[in-house]
C-alpha cells in the first residue's frame, strides 16, 4: 500500500510539474515568455529518456534538463552581468555545479538516505528533478531583472545566444 502511495505521490509530482502545466500559466514579469521558452527547450530535450520505465534513463533524462538550463544560464552571463563584472563564464559555470552537487545531495539524501522511506529506486532522480526545477526559478529570475528600456534588445541578444545552447553536457 504504502509503495503504491509513493508511487502514485511521485507521478502526480512529475506530472504537476511538467512544462505543459507551466505554458498555461500566463507570463507575469517581464521576460517570463521568454524564460519559459528556453526552460520547455530543455525539458523538451529529455522528454524521450523521462519517459522510459527504467530509472536511470530517467536520472540522465532529468539530469540532460538541469544540464541545459546550467547551460542556458552560462550563455546568458554577458546579457545578465555588466561586461566590467568580475565574474566570468567559467566562475558562473563553476558556481553552478557547485550548487548542483549541494542542491542535488540535499535531495538525494531526503528522498533516498532517509530511515523513513523504503521506497525503492522511484526517488533516484528526484534530486536531478528538483535541481532543475531551481534552475527554472533561476532563469525567470534572471530574465526578469532587466529594465524596460533594455528588454528588446536583450531578448533579440538572447535569442542568438540560445541558438548556440548544446542540447545538454556530457554526463
Amino acid at each position: 500500500m504504502i509503495s503504491r502511495l509513493a508511487t502514485f505521490v511521485f507521478l502526480a509530482t512529475l506530472t504537476s510539474q511538467s512544462p505543459a502545466f507551466a505554458a498555461e500559466q500566463a507570463p507575469s514579469r517581464p521576460g517570463d515568455a521568454e524564460a519559459q521558452k528556453i526552460i520547455d527547450h530543455c525539458w523538451a530535450i529529455s522528454l524521450e529518456l523521462r519517459s522510459q520505465t527504467s530509472t536511470a534513463a530517467q536520472r540522465a533524462g532529468a539530469l540532460d534538463t538541469a544540464l541545459c538550463m546550467e547551460n542556458a544560464l552560462v550563455e546568458m552571463r554577458d546579457m545578465l552581468f555588466s561586461r566590467n563584472n568580475e565574474i566570468t563564464r567559467e566562475q558562473l559555470a563553476g558556481r553552478l555545479e557547485q550548487l548542483r552537487s549541494a542542491y542535488g545531495r540535499f535531495y538525494w539524501d531526503l528522498y533516498n538516505a532517509n530511515d523513513a522511506c523504503f521506497c525503492g529506486t522511484q526517488y533516484h532522480s528526484m534530486h536531478n528533478f528538483m535541481y532543475a526545477k531551481l534552475l527554472e526559478s533561476m532563469i525567470r529570475d534572471a530574465l526578469s531583472i532587466s529594465s524596460a528600456e533594455d528588454y528588446q534588445m536583450r531578448v533579440e541578444s538572447r535569442d542568438k545566444e540560445f541558438n548556440r545552447i548544446p542540447s545538454a553536457a556530457p554526463k
